[in-house]
């Protein structure tokens, strides 16, 4: 008898904890069994996009951040002169494979391929042979001493191997997340389905955003020499280059075995028609973007996030640069930071979650730049009495300047998780009632070519007020970014207020 209860006891205890972890699973992943064979691959992909991201763009910066004749300053140049125009040539050539592919599903092919390529023939050609490409450091140094106006450009030219890097990379967070990804999310999800799919993908996503920044920190800390570096640097962009091929042969498994023959997602592919609809021009394409007052408030969400963010971050590196002066010291510390936004990250998305289901659009929009202005305003406001701090620095035992490294950390920590299971989500999400056209050229127009124009208008401002200032540095202007980010505040809300409205209008068109 008592053997009897005692196995029952355990089965109990085991349902017990079936239970709650079948409560912790419909949290994160609200999924129904039916869904989950179009659900399982999109969130692999949403993996793989979200890791290769976390990698290139914590390597990208170290390159310039940390070079003798460079710093922080000049990825406001690079923003500006080397990735707003390369992007806009991407989305031109973008735009032209959509006008000109018979078949659609080959367009992300031929989107993919040229980060491929480039990667491998930086990592094997173009890194090794740096010193022999690049000109000499005393011709940067000449440059510079003859035009002080331009300072922090001059490491672009000096640079241009990383130059050329830095774009791809940048590239791959705007154009590999939202076109490589999201568009085609957004093309076999229903309105119904995204409100449990997208607060969950990023589950996974920042589960990769984790395993990437875990990867670099470990790989990159320590006193390790060049050549280690180097030969770490290049298993890292071998091993992105593989995974953008993995993402490509998951895109194909996806049309072939899931598009195909789910009767729901043929419903959403185009009916032949015996008369053969003609296609938009290139001009006509954009003319139709940019006179959507749909799309444009949308364009400006993205704007409003990515300027607040560009001006926050930049002065922010510059102060990490400070306290890491070393490549792989600087890639490290940026990594631990990366890593701890991926683990806040997935906390938050079951909030997320939570919030994008129970409340209005608008409210779980307002959520993000509520987060970012409040603790941005608070890291400015370290860095610009940063002398008169000192009393409060000496209770913790550290200096002044590394006070306002971990307050811009939480910035960045804060600022990025919100991002991720709010603001991307939501974004995401005013999409959907869209038609076919406005769905695919109009989120490369507003996702790529806005994004790149509110990063290039941050890195235009900070290069402006570097000329202009006195001092030339990031802590010289950081009172004039602290006012122009609460002016970006204010329309980032009326923003919301419109585009609400105008969603919920949509919808109930769709």
């Amino acid at each position: 008898m008592n053997d009897y209860y005692k196995g029952k006891g355990v089965t109990g205890f085991f349902q017990s904890i079936n239970k709650v972890l079948l409560g912790f699973v419909k949290i994160f992943f609200p999924i129904e069994k039916s869904e989950i064979k179009k659900y399982l691959p999109l969130a692999m992909m949403m993996f793989i996009v979200l890791f290769n991201y976390t990698i290139l763009r914590t390597l990208k910066d170290g390159f310039f951040v940390t070079h003798v004749t460079s710093g922080a300053e000049t990825l406001n140049y690079l923003k500006g002169v080397v990735v707003l125009p390369c992007s806009i040539l991407f989305v031109i050539f973008y735009s032209v494979l959509m006008n000109s592919v018979k078949k659609k599903q080959n367009v992300f092919y031929y989107t993919i391929a040229p980060f491929i390529i480039f990667n491998l023939v930086f990592i094997f050609f173009l890194y090794p042979n740096r010193d022999f490409l690049h000109p000499s450091m005393d011709t940067i140094v000449r440059l510079q001493t003859s035009y002080p106006m331009f300072k922090w450009l001059m490491p672009i030219y000096g640079l241009w191997i990383f130059s050329m890097f830095y774009f791809f990379s940048e590239l791959w967070g705007s154009f590999g997340m939202s076109m490589l990804f999201w568009q085609f999310a957004n093309k076999i999800t229903k309105t119904s389905q995204s409100k449990r799919f997208y607060v969950s993908f990023g589950v996974l996503g920042n589960i990769g955003f984790s395993m990437a920044s875990y990867i670099l920190s470990r790989s990159m800390s320590g006193k390790i020499s060049d050549d280690v570096f180097d030969l770490r640097f290049k298993y890292i962009i071998v091993s992105v280059t593989i995974l953008m091929v993995v993402l490509a042969g998951i895109y194909w498994g996806i049309n072939k075995y899931i598009v195909s023959s789910d009767p729901e997602l043929a419903e959403k592919k185009p009916v032949n028609s015996s008369k053969k609809k003609k296609k938009p021009s290139l001009r006509e394409s954009f003319r139709v973007v940019f006179s959507s007052k749909y799309l444009g408030l949308i364009m400006l969400l993205i704007f409003c996030y990515n300027s607040m963010m560009n001006l926050v971050e930049v002065t922010w590196k510059s102060q990490m640069r400070s306290l890491y002066p070393i490549k792989s010291d600087y890639t490290a510390a940026y990594a631990g930071v990366q890593l701890a936004t991926g683990v806040s990250s997935i906390i938050m998305f079951a909030l997320g979650n939570y919030i994008v289901s129970k409340f209005s659009w608008s409210v779980a929009a307002s959520i993000t730049p509520v987060v970012m202005v409040s603790t941005g305003v608070l890291f400015f406001f370290f860095v610009v009495f940063e002398s008169y701090l000192s009393p409060l620095a000496s209770l913790f035992s550290v200096g002044p300047g590394f006070l306002a490294f971990i307050f811009g950390a939480i910035q960045n920590v804060s600022s990025k998780s919100t991002k991720y299971s709010l603001f991307d989500p939501t974004k995401e999400m005013t999409y959907i009632p869209l038609d076919e056209d406005l769905k695919s050229q109009g989120k490369a127009a507003v996702d790529v070519a806005g994004s790149r124009i509110s990063k290039s208008f941050g890195g235009w401002l900070q290069s402006a007020l570097l000329m202009i200032v006195p001092g030339s540095s990031q802590f010289a202007i950081a009172p004039y970014l602290m006012v122009v980010i609460l002016l970006i505040s204010v329309l980032w809300f009326v923003s919301i207020k419109m585009l609400s409205k105008e969603y919920s209008e949509k919808v109930q068109e769709s």
